[in-house]
């Protein structure tokens, strides 16, 4: 994810240095007329296009990062979410702290699980459903 903003933030100081320098000499390669109504137009600053304007370049740059780098975190976040708000009884779930452990009881009106992480020696913990991490998906052993 850095590296994406690094080259986000890359091509802004690159698109906003290019555009003051691009207009730069557009502004110095203008005849010098200073007769009459052409006087009073030559004091004027010639009026640059939106499209030249640095702070345009940099909404367009932000609205980039939004889209590739916040709005996939906010889905993921959300289908998770979605998962741990439906946790019964004996699913393994993942606290935040990385215990891994199976759903013993839920009580729904507390907000609260306990689960056991050894069937040993029965140790169990009790916690808020926001302290569970995802559902537990154990990994497939290689054949």
């Amino acid at each position: 994810m850095s590296r994406v903003f690094m080259l986000i933030m890359l091509l802004a100081t690159i698109s906003v240095v290019g555009v003051a320098t691009l207009s730069a000499p557009l502004q110095a390669q203008q005849p010098e007329v200073k007769e009459g109504a052409a006087a009073a137009n030559a004091d004027e600053q010639p009026q640059s296009s939106f499209w030249q304007n640095p702070m345009f370049m940099i909404m367009i740059i932000f609205g980039l990062f939004y889209f590739i780098m916040m709005r996939p975190g906010q889905k993921k976040e959300k289908n998770r979410g979605a998962r741990v708000a439906t946790i019964e009884k004996n699913t393994q779930v993942i606290t935040r702290g990385g215990i891994i452990g199976k759903v013993i009881s839920v009580h729904e009106d507390r907000q609260e699980l306990t689960i056991i992480t050894d069937e040993k020696t029965d140790t169990r913990l009790k916690m808020s459903r926001s302290g569970i991490w995802d559902i537990y998906e154990p990994p497939e052993a290689d054949q």
